[in-house]
C-alpha cells in the first residue's frame, strides 16, 4: 500500500490513515472491551477500521486542518501512530475497500470499479481469518447486540451462535445466545442457553438475572433460587436489585418487588432511580406520604422522565388525573422534546377535563 511514515505517539492506541480520492480511512486500535463477566482474557488491543467516504486528508485536524471538526480523529492521531504518506491502490471506494480488507491489489481480487464487481468466493478477506480464532468472539458479541437494537433478529442469532461455538467454556457467548433467544420470543432456547452459561460460571450475574426474568412467571420457585444466589452475594449493585425487582413485577408479584426495593434503597441510599422506583411501589400502595418521602430525597435534575411516566400513569390509574398530570408538566418543560411525554399529558387532560372544565388548574407535582 506504499510507503508509511510513522510518527509514534504512544504503543498501545495506533492510527493509520488512507487517503484517495474517494475516501478517508480510518484503522484504530482502541479498548473496545466488551463488559461481561468470565471474558476472553485480553490478548492484545483490538482494532476498529472506520471508512469515511469522500473525506480528504486535509479536512481532518490531525492533518494540519484548521477549520476541521475531527476530534475523535485527531485524539486517535495523538495516541497513536499517525501515517501521513499512506497510500489507496485506486481512487475508487470498492476496489480500494476490497484490497484494504483482502490485503490484495485490484488485479489480485479482481474488483476494478464500483457496484459492477464483486470478490470472488475463493478470496479470502480479513473477517473471515478472523472468524477463526477464538478472539474473534468479541466481534459477533457486538455485531448480535448492534442487530438485536437494529430489530434483526436473524442476524443477531447467527452471530450469537457463532460466538458459543468459539467460545463454548466461556459463559459469556451463551448468555448473549439467551438474550436473544428471549427477545425472538423463544423461551426454551434462551433457559438453556442462560442455564449452559450459569453452569459454566456459577458468579456470573447477566444470565442468572435472565433466568429470573425468564422465570418468575411460569417456575417462580427456580427464580427465587436464581435470584437468593445474586441477592447473598455481600451488599449486590443497583442493577440487581432492579433486575430482580423488575422481574417480580413483571409477573405480578409486586410484594416482593416492594421487599427488595426497601431493601435496595437501604444498602445503596445515594441512587435517585431505586427511590423513584421505590416511589411507584409506594404509589401502588396508597402510600402518598412514602412516595413525597422518596421524592423529596431525590437531588434536584435525578429524576428519570421514563419513571415519572410510569409514576403518572399509576395516579391516572388511581384516578388522580391532577397529580398525573402535574409529574407529566414538569417532564415536558425540562425536556420539551418528550413526545411521548406530551402524548400521554395530552391523554391525561382529555380524560380528567372533560368538555367545558378548565384544563388551567395547578396540579400538584
Amino acid at each position: 500500500m506504499g510507503g508509511f511514515r510513522a510518527q509514534n505517539h504512544g504503543p498501545l492506541v495506533a492510527l493509520l490513515v488512507l487517503v484517495a480520492c474517494s475516501h478517508l480511512l480510518v484503522l484504530a486500535a482502541c479498548s473496545n472491551r466488551v463488559e461481561t463477566e468470565h471474558a476472553v482474557p485480553p490478548r492484545g488491543p483490538s482494532f476498529v477500521l472506520v471508512t469515511i467516504d469522500t473525506l480528504r486528508a486535509d479536512h481532518v485536524g490531525a492533518y494540519g486542518s484548521e477549520a476541521a471538526e475531527t476530534p475523535t480523529l485527531d485524539r486517535l492521531a495523538g495516541e497513536g501512530a499517525l501515517f501521513e504518506t499512506a497510500l489507496a491502490v485506486a481512487p475508487l471506494t470498492l476496489p480500494a475497500h476490497t484490497s484494504i480488507l483482502t490485503g490484495l491489489y485490484p488485479p489480485r481480487h479482481g474488483v476494478r470499479h464500483n457496484g459492477i464487481f464483486r470478490v470472488s468466493p475463493a478470496t479470502e478477506t480479513v473477517a473471515q481469518v478472523l472468524d477463526r480464532f477464538p478472539e474473534s468472539f468479541r466481534m459477533h458479541d457486538v455485531a448480535a447486540r448492534a442487530h438485536l437494537q437494529l430489530g434483526d433478529l436473524d442476524a443477531a442469532l447467527r452471530h450469537a451462535q457463532r460466538g458459543s461455538e468459539l467460545l463454548p467454556r466461556h459463559e459469556a457467548p451463551w448468555a448473549l445466545l439467551g438474550a436473544v433467544h428471549l427477545t425472538r420470543g423463544e423461551p426454551e432456547a434462551a433457559r438453556e442457553a442462560y442455564e449452559s452459561a450459569v453452569a459454566r460460571n456459577p458468579a456470573a450475574v447477566n444470565p442468572r438475572l435472565g433466568l429470573v426474568a425468564l422465570l418468575a412467571r411460569e417456575d417462580p420457585g427456580a427464580a427465587q433460587a436464581h435470584a437468593a444466589v445474586l441477592l447473598s452475594q455481600g451488599d449486590p449493585p443497583p442493577e440487581v436489585f432492579e433486575g430482580v425487582a423488575a422481574a417480580w413485577e413483571k409477573a405480578g408479584d409486586d410484594d416482593r418487588a416492594f421487599e427488595l426495593y426497601q431493601r435496595a434503597v437501604r444498602v445503596h441510599p445515594d441512587v435517585s432511580r431505586l427511590r423513584q422506583l421505590l416511589g411507584i411501589q409506594l404509589a401502588r400502595r396508597g402510600d402518598d406520604t412514602g412516595v413525597a418521602e422518596q421524592r423529596a430525597a431525590l437531588p434536584a435534575g435525578e429524576r428519570d422522565p421514563h419513571l415519572e411516566l410510569r409514576l403518572a400513569v399509576v395516579y391516572a390509574a388511581r384516578g388522580e388525573g391532577l397529580r398525573a398530570i402535574g409529574l407529566l408538566r414538569g417532564v415536558v418543560e425540562r425536556d420539551p422534546a418528550n413526545e411521548g411525554a406530551r402524548r400521554l399529558l395530552s391523554r391525561v387532560e382529555r380524560e380528567t377535563f372533560p368538555a367545558g372544565r378548565s384544563a388551567d388548574a395547578k396540579p400538584p407535582r
